[in-house]
């Protein structure tokens, strides 16, 4: 029996990507950065399914990152996946995008590996995991605190622009390209632990609360 062919969407972070796998396969993948690159996202699906040859009949499942991430690009990939589950009649679920960068780490058995999300104004959302599983919640503190962690691994999306202030820590730093990709393999050398849940497409994890203060009454 093939592997279902599944598609996978990151819209919440700087880079927006999608990516297309069958079991152990990668088939296709786009990446965009830029300011408006959620507005891409439609073109790009429609460009790996062509890439593999696949039509959207074809698919066997759906994937979105849950965050943390941007706001409006997290709602818009939650909630594309969703209408494509909806129209297709297939499975979908969501999962945490700390946990989707922690998987991209080439960490030793036992070593602890902290996942990094810029959530601005000088802060990170960090996340320790050891083998796949996270040790504390995450929480969104400055970077230089990552050393209470005791970490040999960070991975994350934007470090490079801090990598005078992680030096010191001597950690060996990573950036994966495409984190659509990464979820896709986690997925797919684990599935039992990622089961199909649709209702985690309207609870995307912001971990803060919005930039914005409603009007105060008159």
């Amino acid at each position: 029996m093939n592997s279902p062919i599944l598609l996978a969407l990151d819209t919440g972070s700087p880079q927006v990507s999608v990516a297309l796998r069958r079991g152990d396969q990668p088939l296709a993948e786009r990446l965009h950065e830029g300011r408006h690159a959620s507005e891409a996202l439609l073109t790009m699906i429609d460009e790996v399914l062509q890439e593999a040859a696949v039509e959207r009949r074809e698919l066997g499942g759906i994937l979105a990152l849950q965050g943390p991430g941007s706001f409006t690009g997290l709602r818009i990939g939650l909630a594309t996946a969703l209408a494509l589950s909806q129209a297709l009649r297939i499975p979908t679920t969501a999962l945490p995008t700390l946990r989707v960068l922690a998987s991209t780490a080439r960490a030793e058995a036992g070593a602890t590996v902290v996942a990094a999300v810029d959530a601005l104004r000088g802060e990170w959302f960090l996340q320790p995991f050891i083998d796949g599983t996270a040790t504390a919640e995450a929480r969104r503190q400055p970077l230089a605190s990552v050393a209470t962690l005791a970490p040999r691994y960070l991975v994350g999306l934007g470090l490079g622009g801090v990598s005078e202030a992680l030096h010191p820590l001597n950690l060996k730093v990573s950036e994966p390209s495409c984190l659509a990709a990464a979820a896709l393999k986690l997925a797919s050398r684990d599935p039992p632990r990622e089961p199909w849940d649709s209702t985690l497409l309207s609870a995307p994890l912001y971990l803060r609360a919005p930039n914005i203060r409603l009007p105060k009454k008159r």
